[in-house]
Parts: C-alpha cells; structure tokens; sequence
C-alpha cells in the first residue's frame, strides 16, 4: 500500500512540474533583470487576449451543450433534464 501512495505522489510531482515548465512564458523572464514598463504592458494586454479567447471558447461551448438539450417546440425556454431528478 505504501508502494503505491509513493508511486501515486511521484507521478502527481512529475506532471505538476511538466505543466510549470511547459507554461508560456514572456522572453524577458528568468534573464535575471526586472521587466521594462513596455515590456510588462505588453505581457499585460496578451495575458488579457488569450483569457477574454478563453472566456468566447468557453460561452460558445456551453451554448452548444444547452443547444443539444433544447426543445424544438419551445420557443424561449432551454428544458435541461435535470441529473438529480428520480
């Protein structure tokens, strides 16, 4: 049992430390100076694009899940089934 919870623990470690080192990251970090104010407005205004695409993808997303439930004869209303309902 403790061979596994080691095994487990390696392997959460090891794809932890995969996705920080495949993580973007702007051309001035880890050169050992502090970031110009251009080059922080730059990073700035990125990070803000790829968050508001994230945001559009994830809208449109859960549009077309709800989309896939919808009731041709209902005008306005989405009927989702409930998953709770018995």
């Amino acid at each position: 049992m403790n061979f596994l919870n080691s095994k487990l623990f390696v392997s959460i470690s090891v794809i932890a430390l995969a996705t920080t080192l495949s993580a973007d990251k702007p051309s001035w970090a880890g050169k050992g100076k502090p970031p110009t104010t251009e080059q922080r407005e730059n990073h700035k205004e990125s990070m803000k694009s790829k968050t508001k695409e994230f945001k559009n993808k994830k809208r449109k997303d859960m549009y077309k899940e709800v989309e896939k439930y919808r009731d041709p004869d209902a005008s306005t209303i989405y009927q989702i089934p409930n998953p709770f309902a018995n």
